[in-house]
């Protein structure tokens, strides 16, 4: 999962990022050690080619309880921009 550091980008930044219909996306809020709790990895890795500093990934298996877990992190910290 493709994820930007908050420390390098706004919300705002992020969604236009976004590679269709970036306006359609809603960008959630997630904490770092909240996520390696649930057994996935993150790496910072800034994607020179587009130039997105902020860019970083998660790894590790998705399953269904893996997605609501990060559904539950995020829920209270989603950003709807027009």
């Amino acid at each position: 999962m493709s994820v930007d550091w908050k420390k390098y980008s706004t919300p705002e930044e992020t969604q236009m990022r976004a590679p269709k219909n970036p306006k359609l996306n809603k960008i959630g809020e997630l904490n770092v050690g909240e996520i390696r709790k649930i057994e996935l990895k993150v790496e910072h890795t800034p994607d020179e080619l587009t130039r997105n500093r902020a860019h970083s990934d998660v790894f590790g298996t998705k399953s269904e309880k893996v997605q609501l877990a990060l559904w539950e992190l995020c829920q209270n910290k989603i950003y709807t921009i027009q």
